[in-house]
């Protein structure tokens, strides 16, 4: 069970995920600033961490890898894919439309291949080495999507500036 924080980083990320929400008629002027697209954000993933907190809860701390992954299968997979889909619902700040497209869609690419795993090979899954998430959590935690990013601590100060070396989409392989 010493992946069971990979799972719940992964279950954290608002990383998590295409199209970043409102209507292309939308003026740049109803775009949220940056403080207010980041509090309402990560007051979504927030949600959603509850949701996981009570999904684990009743676990038993000697479940086993089968356990685990039906867990996550059936109460942190559907409702972190809901999250998602909330996600793209908000307007970004202007400007960085891009940046938070690229969260949104690779949160969901790199759900897609954890779920993947866990019906694959759970055992080899839930036991990786690397946190498959990590990276994209980082970036969350830079960008000021502390809760979305499952950083542990308070909310992180919203960083204004955006380095799109680190926010593009990840290339198809």
């Amino acid at each position: 069970m010493r992946r069971l924080s990979i799972l719940l980083a992964c279950a954290a990320l608002a990383l998590g995920a295409s199209a970043c929400g409102g209507d292309d008629d939308d003026d740049s002027a109803d775009a949220p600033t940056k403080e207010e697209f980041v509090e309402e954000a990560n007051a979504r993933c927030q949600e959603f961490n509850d949701v996981t907190e009570a999904a684990f809860a009743d676990l038993a701390e000697d479940a086993d890898i089968e356990e685990v992954a039906a867990v996550l299968t059936s109460d942190l997979i559907p409702p972190f894919r809901a999250m998602l889909d909330d996600l793209r619902d908000l307007t970004p700040p202007e400007g960085d439309e891009e940046a938070v497209e690229a969260f949104w869609d690779e949160g969901e690419e790199l759900m897609d291949e954890f779920e993947a795993g866990l019906e694959d090979d759970p055992e080899a899954t839930l036991n990786a080495e690397e946190d498959p998430f990590a990276d994209i959590n980082e970036r969350m935690i830079d960008y000021g999507l502390g809760v979305c990013g499952d950083d542990p601590g308070e909310e992180n100060e919203v960083d204004d500036s955006i380095d799109d070396s680190t926010t593009e989409a990840p290339a198809d392989t």
